[in-house]
């Protein structure tokens, strides 16, 4: 979808989880060479609520570079990937159960999805098996996945669904930021 959507400078967005009430504000700002979103979540229910901040750094092409994501509870978690498809944490420890991945995805923010909807020219074509870091805010914890690329019918959605079976469909504004995730998340 790179020539799809419009130039983005800076934006600030709110979505509303519709399951649990919980909220996203965040601020994406495009730098010289880079883009950073800063994203501050409240989310969960019962005994898996949370609050969290992050950061996603990426090349000005849309490619994560680096994440940091710092709990309420004082537990964080930073990967970077110095190369496509290496990833190491903070300390620079490599992490060879994340190779292969070039995005990702946190599955409680509605935001983490754009980076490879932006890499992807979903104009021309599906895109299968992209490898990415998938990561719960609740446990910090990160996985590598499996994700497919769905364009929607108009360009302006994708079906995202990844290798266990989950399908989650986006619905995007001129900028590729999320509008809403299907009965899930909805911008405020």
């Amino acid at each position: 979808m790179p020539g799809l959507f419009e130039q983005l400078e800076k934006r600030t967005v709110r979505w509303v989880n519709l399951i649990n009430g919980g909220i996203e504000h965040l601020t994406l700002e495009k730098l010289p060479g880079k883009i950073v979103a800063t994203s501050v979540l409240i989310g969960g229910e019962g005994s898996q609520v949370f609050g969290a901040w992050y950061q996603i750094f990426m090349d000005a092409r849309w490619r994560v570079k680096a994440v940091s994501i710092h709990a309420t509870d004082t537990r964080w978690l930073i990967l970077r990937s110095p190369r496509a498809g290496k990833w190491c944490d903070g300390d620079g420890k490599a992490l060879p159960d994340l190779d292969g991945a070039r995005y990702v995805w946190l599955p409680d923010s509605p935001f983490a999805i754009m980076p490879l909807v932006r890499c992807v020219d979903l104009g021309r074509n599906d895109v299968s098996g992209r490898p990415a870091v998938q990561v719960s805010i609740e446990t910090l914890q990160p996985r590598l996945v499996e994700l497919s690329v769905k364009r929607g019918e108009g360009g302006d959605s994708c079906l995202v669904e990844s290798a266990d079976g989950q399908c989650f469909r986006f619905k995007f504004d001129l900028n590729g930021l999320v509008n809403e995730q299907a009965e899930k998340f909805k911008r405020i």
